[in-house]
């Protein structure tokens, strides 16, 4: 049931800018001076002078993606992309999770969801705001914001059905996204118009306290705290690797029956098991291999338990 959402924080390991810095140094790359007066102005309002400042053809969104471009992802987008949840959202623009689901599931085993974009793989990942690779769909203006909820309203009600049927883990996110603001708003009055309390919807990891945001959030979000007033914020995000590391740890899995670098550690039964799973994986690839419609209703069943045992979507030898 657990799904994913990363906020900026999750790139912050791999250099990645903040909002504010992000902001910053695109002022200064669009002649913007009076830097006192540009930081008085909400974020949004910040984006929507730089883009207006910005020379044709150059746009905000371009400029963005060149800066949020990376070549490496950090250790955290490879211990979110390692536990074993097919559902995950993002605000964030990079591509840093997506690289790192390549390396740790195997091309092809994520799937991006976005504006004019859909899939039925059994993995998916849905960029709320756009992304680098689609400049054009960027999502950072006054303007954009104000016409989400036109332009892009599917994607509102995948994030809100998930909040209705899922628990949802917030990972690098500060809560302070006037969208996701929206949709929550939504979701507590679809599941508390009775006026009775519910489970939260979420759990939130914070590398500091802050104690009104969580008053503001206490009905709807589990809290947990990884860090401490005025301490080390590099320790605490060390500790939110950990954590991961460890609910990663007692995820239920089977992905080491396909591995064979586990096949001596598997007592009689498993290794039994994992030999089965891996004739069943030959069979099924053999019935696709003949072409034309699928043999059986079976097959494709067949295939998503493969998949959630680890094995590789084609099986090489006949």
């Amino acid at each position: 049931r657990l799904v994913l959402f990363l906020g900026a924080g999750v790139g912050t390991p791999a250099g990645l800018p903040s909002w504010g810095r992000l902001l910053g140094g695109l002022a200064a790359d669009a002649g913007i001076t009076d830097r006192d007066a540009f930081e008085k102005l909400d974020y949004l309002d910040r984006a929507t002078v730089i883009a207006n400042r910005l020379t044709p053809p150059e746009t905000l969104g371009a400029v963005v993606a060149r800066a949020l471009t990376r070549e490496r992802h950090a250790l955290g987008h490879a211990l979110l992309a390692a536990l074993p949840v097919s559902e995950s959202v993002t605000t964030n623009y990079d591509q840093l999770f997506e690289l790192a689901a390549h390396t740790v599931l195997g091309p092809g085993r994520l799937a991006v969801l976005g504006p004019g974009r859909r899939t039925d793989r059994a993995r998916w990942l849905l960029k709320m705001h756009g992304c680098v690779s689609r400049p054009e769909e960027i999502v950072l203006t006054r303007r954009d914001y104000l016409r989400y909820d036109e332009d892009r309203g599917a994607l509102i009600g995948i994030v809100q059905a998930l909040l209705l049927t899922r628990h949802v883990l917030f990972v690098g996110f500060s809560l302070d996204d006037p969208n996701f603001h929206r949709i929550a708003d939504a979701v507590r009055r679809a599941v508390r118009s009775d006026g009775s309390r519910r489970d939260p919807f979420g759990t939130l990891l914070s590398i500091e306290p802050r104690e009104l945001t969580r008053e503001l959030w206490h009905d709807a979000l589990e809290w947990v705290e990884l860090g401490t007033a005025g301490g080390d914020r590099l320790a605490a995000a060390r500790r939110v690797e950990i954590f991961l590391d460890c609910v990663a740890a007692h995820a239920p899995r089977a992905d080491h029956l396909f591995d064979d670098v586990f096949a001596d550690l598997l007592d009689p039964d498993e290794a039994r098991v994992a030999a089965l799973a891996k004739d069943l994986r030959a069979a099924v690839h053999r019935m696709r291999r003949r072409g034309g419609d699928v043999p059986s209703p079976a097959v494709p069943i067949i295939e998503r338990m493969l998949r959630d045992l680890g094995a590789t979507p084609v099986e090489p030898d006949d």
